[in-house]
């Protein structure tokens, strides 16, 4: 055989990583479940369809007791931001690259209604079991009751000045 098919069944659709994918699964849903259950209204699951490809399904619960699943980019901007930093934590977490005690979150509220903050507010006490030292960069006032500590930088005539509660 050439190196070329060798590599192509690597990293091919049934290759290492999909094999790798498939055993850590359990583990990736289920700390998305332990993450989103008092945070989100739905369900998050990583999932190899039946062409190998990775999918992100949403599920919630629908009338008369039935379910509904549909893929995560079709999904409200609070069900995308919530999954997407549930995603970004749980990778973290079941990553074989050292564990890094800091994560910075920049801007993330930007397609989320404010009636929703306080379900996100739930999710970030469960990230700082994960990660003692969270970054939280945003403009909304009402996330400042999450923190422990608050660097406020104010701008005037043209030099930045640096507060911290």
């Amino acid at each position: 055989k050439t190196i070329f098919e060798i590599y192509q069944r690597m990293v091919g659709k049934n290759g290492i990583l999909k094999m790798v994918m498939k055993s850590v699964m359990p583990m990736i849903n289920s700390e998305l479940d332990r993450l989103l259950i008092d945070t989100a209204p739905f369900k998050l699951e990583v999932e190899i369809n039946d062409k190998k490809e990775v999918e992100f399904t949403v599920i919630k619960n629908g009338d008369n007791d039935g379910v509904i699943r549909y893929p995560l980019n079709e999904c409200s901007g609070f069900e995308k931001t919530v999954s997407s930093l549930a995603l970004r934590c749980v990778m973290t977490k079941v990553s074989c690259l050292p564990k890094p005690n800091i994560v910075v979150f920049d801007e993330v509220f930007g397609k989320v209604a404010n009636s929703n903050l306080e379900l996100i507010g739930n999710f970030f006490q469960k990230c700082s079991e994960m990660f003692p030292n969270i970054f939280l960069i945003t403009h909304n006032e009402m996330v400042k009751d999450w923190s422990n500590k608050i660097l406020t930088i104010n701008k005037s005539n043209n030099v930045s000045s640096l507060l911290l509660k």
